[in-house]
């Protein structure tokens, strides 16, 4: 297969691996249930593994060669050391402390939203021709897009995905509709 085609090595089914690192780690997580599974300088050490793995992987990711095709679970594997490392780590690190810093749970808080119109953005402003794509312009682009990306993140935070995820609250946790009128017009019987 040539490396340009898109939907073989870049589609859903190619970038499986990337989702089952992530719901591993959500399982572990949860079958821990809060217990740290690493302390001392683990931690620090998954971490720098983690940056180690992402750095072969760019380095390895030079376009039209497999490097470019394997640079993604690379990434994967990566970032789920490094969130391992956070999720999984004793309560109270360092690290901890500095994630939990205010302007970055909310970009965490908004992220979903950002990621989701970060390519929509990248590709009006080019269009626009506020941005470039030669390596000069790089650090003026990265920047504009950020900025918009963020401010369109926010909106479309509080405009869609707070309020509905709202809906949840229609459901008891067994996932069954609540019961909103108590008493003798329960359909309950409460």
């Amino acid at each position: 297969m040539p490396f340009d085609n898109w939907p073989v090595y870049f589609g859903p089914q190619a970038r499986f691996g990337a989702f089952a690192a992530g719901m591993a780690l959500a399982v572990v997580v949860a079958v821990r249930d809060g217990r740290p599974m690493f302390s001392g300088i683990w931690p620090s050490v998954l971490r720098l593994a983690g940056l180690c793995v992402v750095s072969v992987g760019a380095v390895l990711a030079r376009p039209g060669t497999w490097g470019q095709v394997v640079f993604h679970d690379f990434a994967a594997v990566g970032w789920l050391l490094l969130l391992a490392s956070t999720v999984l780590g004793a309560p109270g690190q360092v690290w901890s402390r500095l994630l939990s810093w205010r302007l970055l749970t909310w970009l965490g808080l908004i992220s979903y939203s950002t990621y989701m119109w970060h390519e929509p953005t990248m590709l009006l402003l080019e269009h626009l021709g506020l941005i470039g794509r030669s390596t000069q312009s790089l650090p003026l682009s990265i920047a504009l897009v950020l900025v918009v990306a963020v401010a369109a993140g926010w909106v479309s935070y509080q405009l869609v995905e707070r309020p509905t995820s709202k809906l949840r609250l229609l459901r008891d946790r067994d996932g069954r509709a609540r019961d909103y009128y108590p008493g003798p017009q329960s359909r309950h019987g409460g």
